[in-house]
């Protein structure tokens, strides 16, 4: 594989990275919506749903925000990479 095709493999991928960040960042934004829906319309259930749901979006949160470094990361390394 030539120097050429690489780099065109490497932009190819940091291409596909930075359509997932974008994926990621509008999904982050609907589970922000989703919390605030939860907050107005369960607050104080008596069976703790509200809890639970709180929970489980604030997990999914910590996990889009570890995805994100993840991708940015690797956007990096591919930069660096198409530079040589």
């Amino acid at each position: 594989m030539s120097l050429r095709q690489t780099k065109a493999i490497v932009t190819l991928l940091q291409s596909e990275i930075n359509a997932q960040i974008r994926l990621v960042l509008n999904y982050q934004g609907a589970t922000r919506d989703n919390m605030s829906l939860v907050v107005s319309e369960l607050d104080g259930s008596d069976k703790g749903y509200d809890q639970r749901m709180i929970a489980s979006i604030k997990q999914t949160q910590k996990s889009l925000e570890e995805t994100l470094i993840e991708l940015k990361q690797a956007s990096t390394a591919l930069d660096q990479i198409r530079m040589l």
